[in-house]
């Protein structure tokens, strides 16, 4: 059984992802990189920043989708967006089965294994129905897991959860309070890891500095550093998430005397050593990136992304198929996928001319892709589907977009001044004015299709979602709301103006209410709706309710005038299409006529049934009452006098 991962957040959920991907392989799952091919995928998710969980449940939502198109029968969600949000994520995405909350599996802190182990058997119940499932008992001490981080190196988590308790970390209440780990076990996963060929060991946890004062009654990170370095072939040892108050003489000391004294000052590279293009740390972090899109160390990255569903959406070619093209030096860019031929894929293992044909088609297809997907797939820092959308809408074509001020970009909605600065430099890169210029001149295409908002009805207003619709999926609604110029966010604040709640609302609904947010119940009218198309009326008057000063009605809570609007034009609709089945339903009968007018060289009149009905005649039938058998519809009853 095939089992793919996807970890977010920080370097101690990789951790965890590392341990999972341990344990389920020792019970006996075969792991895969493709999500396609997988029968459970595992989402680990970071719930710290705003960002982080729009991220996870962007994320969710996307693998979701292979429950449908893949091969997806259990789609699992844990980590620190689940801790924080378990009951509301269980509400608002029905797509996933499981969601793995650490405290509900284990008792005691810091022991992630356990956790992992036990949710196992649901795993199997949902697939297999397999009951009194033999689990592989392992502990968080021991070298079970999977190292992902490459041949190079390795992280070793020393302790878990904070105890700061700081006003602006929501972290303590994730992860708990901190617990370190034994001296002894973190020493012997050490060893174990060195043993592996890895000479370089990275010390995570909240507050690395705080090390043993739970344990052993004061601070050991200085003892614990001492410790490893005795480890023979172990090269270099890196703590990270340090608190200035814990950082004592002791440990200034160890760090000093441990040096060989042939260390160097580093300093990062400006430009990107594999490929040449500019290497650009962000204002408050601590990575620096090459910008480069035809980079060779970010290609298999990249192509994927480029080729995902909210990007080119080329389907069939997935991780694997990727990594052969890469391998066998057919693809060195993105825009080499638009000049691979049949025979090129055909040659790929396991693939015939059945599969690269259709690959092939959807290559094609994918050049026809609205210009906002193309932006999407550049993987322009920090511009995801929603910023393409918008950049899309605002600037047209691509080459307005390249070459767009950064005063422009930075008063444009969901953009701002650091994505404007990213979006100055991705441009300003030769690497990236080639491969637009390839893509183009290779066919795909480089302008917006989105059709201007004649009607606008939610402009200026943001929107957020919770609970399960009825009459729409998430993605449905969303894309509904922009349609119409309306904004969607993940959480209720004081800028939310409506919250459209389905069944089982949480505790958005809750915030909503309490900050006075207007509630939009799709329940109500949806009943009404249906009763009417059910009761089949043949006729409807709508009209929007208008308050009146002194009524009971002028004390509620209105809806939006637009809404109203939208709603009446619904039922008007309903009306239309309620009325032209019925009339049809008469095509054959006879209905007594009372002949009112002339038109058209046709009598026309009401049924007794309130029809409108027209004859053909040479005679005067004015003021004529007559028998008439209906022949057709076309906008009204046709027929003749018997």
């Amino acid at each position: 059984m095939n089992v793919g991962f996807i970890s977010l957040g920080c370097s101690k959920n990789l951790v965890d992802t590392e341990m999972m991907i341990g344990i389920f392989k020792e019970n006996k799952f075969n792991i895969v990189n493709d999500p396609k091919i997988a029968d459970v995928i595992v989402i680990n998710t970071c719930g710290f920043i705003e960002s982080a969980k729009e991220e996870a449940i962007n994320t969710i939502l996307e693998m979701a989708e292979y429950k449908k198109t893949g091969k997806c029968k259990v789609l699992i969600a844990t980590g620190c967006l689940v801790e924080r949000y378990k009951e509301d994520l269980e509400k608002a995405l029905p797509e996933v089965d499981i969601f793995l909350k650490y405290s509900d599996y284990a008792e005691e802190k810091g022991n992630s294994s356990v956790v992992f182990a036990k949710v196992l058997k649901e795993v199997y119940d949902k697939i297999e129905s397999k009951k009194n499932v033999k689990l592989v008992d392992t502990d968080l001490n021991f070298m079970n897991r999977v190292i992902t981080t490459g041949e190079k190196y390795s992280y070793i988590r020393i302790a878990e959860g904070c105890s700061n308790r700081c006003t602006y970390c929501a972290i303590p209440y994730i992860r708990g309070n901190f617990v370190s780990r034994k001296m002894e076990d973190i020493i012997e996963e050490a060893k174990q890891i060195v043993s592996t060929g890895r000479r370089e060991l990275i010390l995570i946890a909240q507050d690395t500095s705080k090390y043993g004062k739970d344990i052993y009654g004061k601070p050991k990170l200085a003892e614990l550093l001492t410790e490893l370095c005795k480890i023979k072939d172990l090269k270099w040892v890196r703590f990270l998430y340090t608190y200035p108050e814990d950082i004592t003489d002791e440990l200034i000391k160890v760090v000093k005397e441990k040096r060989t004294g042939a260390e160097k000052n580093f300093e990062m590279p400006k430009v990107c050593p594999v490929c040449g293009a500019q290497a650009v740390r962000e204002e408050g972090e601590a990575a620096t990136r090459c910008i480069g899109i035809e980079c060779p160390a970010q290609l298999l990255r990249s192509i994927v992304h480029f080729v995902s569903k909210e990007a080119m959406d080329i389907d069939g070619l997935g991780y694997k198929i990727v990594e052969q093209l890469i391998e066998k030096g057919l693809i060195k860019n993105i825009a080499d996928i638009y000049t691979l031929s049949l025979e090129d894929i055909a040659s790929l293992k396991k693939n015939g001319k059945k599969f690269a044909g259709n690959l092939i088609d959807s290559i094609e297809k994918s050049k026809k892709q609205d210009l906002f997907h193309v932006i999407n797939a550049l993987g322009i820092r920090q511009v995801g589907i929603k910023a393409a959308k918008v950049l899309a809408k605002k600037y047209k074509t691509m080459e307005e977009l390249s070459n767009a001020s950064f005063e422009s970009l930075a008063l444009t909605d969901d953009v701002g001044e650091i994505t404007a600065n990213n979006i100055i430099e991705f441009f300003a890169q030769e690497q990236t004015k080639d491969i637009i210029k390839r893509l183009k001149d290779l066919g795909v295409n480089m302008e917006s299709m989105q059709e201007e908002n004649i009607d606008n009805r939610f402009e200026g207003k943001v929107f957020v979602l919770t609970g399960a619709l009825s009459k729409y999926n998430r993605k449905e609604a969303e894309d509904l709301i922009e349609k119409y110029g309306g904004k969607t966010s993940s959480s209720v604040s004081k800028k939310t103006t409506y919250v459209l709640a389905g069944e089982d609302a949480g505790s958005k609904l809750t915030k909503a209410q309490e900050l006075g947010v207007i509630i939009l119940s799709e329940e109500e009218f949806e009943k009404t709706y249906e009763f009417i198309k059910k009761v089949g009326y043949t006729q409807l008057h709508v009209f929007p309710y208008s308050m009146r000063k002194g009524t009971p009605a002028a004390r509620m809570v209105q809806v939006d005038e637009k809404i109203k609007h939208e709603r009446v034009n619904r039922l008007i609709a309903l009306s239309h299409e309620l009325n032209e089945n019925y009339a049809k339903s008469q095509i054959g009968k006879t209905l007594r006529v009372l002949f009112e007018k002339e038109e058209n060289g046709y009598y026309v009149g009401h049924g007794d049934n309130y029809l409108l009905v027209k004859v053909p005649s040479d005679k005067q039938l004015i003021g004529q009452l007559k028998n008439v058998i209906i022949d057709s519809y076309d906008e009204i009853l046709i027929g003749r006098v018997v």
